[in-house]
């Protein structure tokens, strides 16, 4: 949607260019931290590029760091 020269999306609009659902969209807005512009849920063009490349989900597990051990000091003679 173009009001006054600028891009606008609504969020099924947005569902629709990435093929995914409008609860799934609404969730990465929301984590984003991205608030519409106006009462009609209206969100400005950039919200929908940062939205594009969120991870959802829990994060995938690491091998935990070993611990250095510490060095012994050397004995002064």
């Amino acid at each position: 949607m173009i009001i006054n020269g600028k891009k606008f999306w609504t969020v099924n609009e947005m569902a629709d260019e990435l093929q995914e659902k409008p609860n799934t969209i609404k969730q990465r807005l929301f984590q984003a931290g991205k608030t519409p512009v106006c009462k009609d849920a209206l969100y400005d063009e950039d919200a929908l590029e940062t939205i594009r490349n969120i991870q959802m989900g829990r994060p995938k597990k690491t091998a935990p760091e070993t611990p250095k051990k510490p060095r012994k000091k050397a004995n002064p003679q």
